[in-house]
């Protein structure tokens, strides 16, 4: 597999997308512990 322009730009785009995510996960952890625990 070529790694080509747009290939690596997708890439990074995707490990963004899912390093957003996660942060935003963690700081509504943080807003609310309750909702949290139940979520696990």
């Amino acid at each position: 597999m070529r790694w080509t322009r747009a290939r690596a730009k997708g890439h990074l785009e995707e490990r963004s997308r899912k390093w957003i995510a996660e942060k935003k996960r963690q700081t509504a952890d943080k807003e609310n512990p309750q909702r949290a625990k139940q979520a696990r």
